[in-house]
């Protein structure tokens, strides 16, 4: 979707994961230095915002902070932010910040290399959970999460006071409580989910013989369970990038495709950067075998 001049009207026709305005983030710094020279609005101008969940909702956060260091006159961090969501805009892979441990005491870079993980480990669940309506909460509260880290890290890196480094460690820390505490729950978890896999040749959309068995098992599953859903994800070789990601489209197709033939309705999920790396990464690591394949998903 496209930004206009304003990119908060075009937020509320898409209607997910929506972070609020600027108050989301207000109270996190208090200041009344001059305002920057560009406005929220004339940074996102022309830009498409990313149709992905996990994406737009990192989007969203991140622009909602840019605005509240705006509005308070800090111009470095309001670039700094905004042009973290504009690179996620722009299909890039945004993860936490990450950290140079010469730049803070050891104490300091122990503690943000453990939570730095912790948050991964966090955002990771949200992004393996079954994809009904609930999941949004998950992805709305890793964006936060890891909105506030980058926030946190970057107070640190620029010897902010205490107490500004405080309000930022404190939003991270609820943040991520709050998203453990979600997935803990149970949220986005769907009973009867049931997963079947099948693998691809290196920068192959054609099905052999196993994997056309394993659609016939999926396919049969799915006819046993009424109202079932059948859900297909395409993977690659562990890398992110365009062409990698359009490959998993094309696979995902090609599954889809033989499943709709046996008058299966399927939905096809795309990814975005963060929801390719995360699922590239995790089916088996460093095994780009692993990672060339196709899931099928049949939730009741």
């Amino acid at each position: 979707m496209h930004l206009g001049r304003d990119y908060r009207p075009a937020f509320a026709l898409i209607g997910l994961l929506s972070l609020g305005a600027c108050s989301t983030f207000e109270g996190v710094f208090d200041t009344a230095e001059p305002a920057p020279s560009r406005t929220p609005t004339e940074v996102t101008q022309g830009i498409d915002v990313p149709e992905a969940p996990m994406d737009f909702a990192l989007f969203e956060a991140y622009m909602d902070l840019a605005e509240a260091r705006y509005y308070a006159g800090e111009e470095g961090d309001f670039e700094f932010f905004a042009d973290r969501a504009i690179a996620v805009a722009s299909g890039e892979d945004v993860s936490p910040a990450v950290i140079d441990p010469n730049e803070m005491t050891p104490q300091q870079a122990e503690q943000v290399k453990r939570e730095r993980q912790q948050l991964i480990d966090a955002q990771t669940a949200a992004l393996e959970r079954a994809y009904n309506p609930d999941r949004a909460i998950l992805l709305r509260q890793a964006a936060r999460a890891q909105v506030m880290f980058d926030c946190r890290i970057r107070q640190i890196y620029a010897e902010r006071a205490a107490q500004e480094l405080a309000v930022c460690g404190e939003r991270f820390s609820t943040s991520l409580a709050a998203l453990e505490s979600s997935l803990d729950s149970g949220i986005g978890v769907t009973e009867g989910t049931s997963t079947f896999v099948l693998y691809f040749d290196e920068d192959s959309t054609e099905l052999d013989i196993v994997a056309r068995a394993v659609i016939a098992e999926a396919e049969a599953a799915a006819r046993k369970l009424k109202g079932a859903r059948v859900i297909v994800l395409g993977g690659t070789g562990g890398e992110v990038s365009a062409t990698a990601n359009a490959l998993a489209a094309l696979r995902a197709e090609t599954v889809a495709r033989r499943l709709e033939s046996g008058g299966l309705p399927v939905k096809i999920d795309s990814y975005g950067a963060e929801e390719a790396r995360v699922f590239n990464a995790n089916a088996s690591g460093d095994d780009p075998e692993e990672n060339r394949r196709v899931e099928i998903r049949i939730e009741q």
